[in-house]
């Protein structure tokens, strides 16, 4: 198992997005909202098809072009075959295909092909994935001038979260901008409301999908913003070496300076994966007793679409409790960087439990919250068994657990403690 990852700037801005639930429309009844927000999903899952495969097919012609040439085609030449950039080509073919949609938005759902093609090209032309294709459900997007957020106060005490989305242009013969009232959620969340709200956070475009499971409406929000200064007390020379899948311990970390060490124990990880175990076992059971034909059988297949979500929501939880805890202790420690191994230290590891569990899941998480407190995040490798204090190379038997003893500087050395100490140093 091994993770790849880079370090990363303190000054970087960072992105992220929170989803608001749809409590109802204020300013009109629910079935017409309702109707409008399915014409959008659906019209946008169209949109996105037809730019991806024009996109695709711009792609080609730009690799024929080379393939002649020698070299791809001038921005100046596109400009001459389209009358436009290609890019602003897709939007018209776009607006000439759906025009109710609000244009701000077109553009925004534009881009959101765009990225995916962009991000998936590569691995396309290697024949790693297919294009791009989009589902039926493919959230509506709105530029991050098309909407604004409020908060009215009541005179009980209460707040009420606002969102006025322009949905649809004058095109569409019908209303254009619509008030909808939002479920705040917890405090974490109605502060960021806030603050994307008074500007602290920059406010960035919004989606609305909907909830099959949940029958209920979202509005998924992105903001940007700097990390706080908090790292003005973090020494850059100061680094927590971290480790997972021990044997004995999920996390082991050691720091570059001073002796201390960091453990978490492997007690809740096997737990986790068992109950996970049990959940897949129990889909097999449903599934079986549903069989694969006759009447009824996607009715009793729904549990599986439960369970399923259920294991993936307790490895998640599971997972941003880990990494919060290392990035709050790594904070605690002032350490300026996170070094974490690229592979499981123990290869030879009893508990099948650690050694199957994904742990690179964790290793994103710590890498973004660690971003958000201008912690620097770096995957290491490390070579051979080496001691921490005076770098001499030492033989292990991978049998033995004792611990180490350096036949250059005569130290006694725990193997997990000495190995955390080099990727900490390294």
């Amino acid at each position: 198992m091994t993770y790849k990852g880079t370090a990363m700037t303190k000054t970087k801005m960072i992105t992220k997005a929170t989803r608001f639930q749809i409590i109802k429309p204020l300013d009109t009844g629910w079935d017409e909202l309702g109707q409008v927000l399915r014409d959008l999903s659906y019209h946008t899952t169209k949109l996105c098809n037809m730019a991806v495969q024009l996109y695709w097919q711009h792609h080609n012609y730009r690799l024929a072009h080379k393939e002649e040439t020698g070299k791809y085609p001038a921005a100046a030449e596109d400009k001459e075959r389209y009358g436009c950039s290609f890019r602003n080509h897709v939007y018209r073919k776009m607006r000439e295909m759906y025009p109710d949609m609000a244009s701000s938005n077109t553009s925004q759902t534009n881009q959101f092909a765009m990225s995916r093609w962009q991000n998936d090209v590569r691995e396309i032309m290697r024949l790693q994935k297919s294009i791009p294709s989009f589902r039926l459900g493919t959230p509506a997007q709105v530029a991050n001038a098309n909407y604004t957020l409020s908060v009215e106060e009541q005179d009980n005490g209460r707040s009420s979260f606002i969102a006025t989305i322009t949905l649809l242009s004058l095109a569409a013969g019908k209303q254009t901008r619509y008030s909808i009232l939002l479920d705040g959620g917890d405090r974490s969340k109605k502060a960021i409301f806030r603050r994307i709200m008074e500007g602290e956070y920059k406010q960035g475009a919004m989606q609305i999908t909907y909830n099959k499971r949940k029958k209920k409406w979202f509005c998924i929000v992105s903001f940007s913003f700097i990390p706080e200064k908090q790292n003005r007390e973090l020494d850059p020379d100061r680094a927590m070496g971290l480790m997972f899948g021990t044997g004995n311990y999920t996390v082991f970390a050691a720091y570059s300076v001073g002796q201390k060490r960091y453990t978490l124990p492997a007690g809740e990880v096997i737990a986790t994966e068992k109950k996970i175990h049990a959940i897949a076992e129990r889909r097999k059971e449903i599934q079986r007793h549903a069989g694969y034909r006759g009447h009824g059988i996607k009715r009793k297949l729904q549990g599986t679409e439960v369970l399923a979500g259920q294991a993936s929501a307790i490895r998640d939880t599971l997972n941003h409790k880990y990494s919060r805890r290392v990035v709050d202790v790594a904070m605690a420690n002032r350490c300026g960087t996170i070094k974490i191994l690229d592979k499981l230290v123990t290869p030879g590891a009893s508990v099948s439990e650690l050694v199957n569990y994904p742990w690179a899941g964790v290793v994103e998480k710590i890498k973004y919250k660690a971003e958000e407190k201008g912690i620097a995040v770096k995957v290491v490798s490390l070579d051979g068994t080496r001691c921490h204090k005076c770098d001499a190379e030492i033989e292990i038997d991978s049998d033995n657990e004792s611990p180490l003893t350096c036949p250059s500087c005569g130290a006694k050395i725990d193997k997990d403690y000495n190995t955390a100490k080099r990727i900490a140093k390294s």
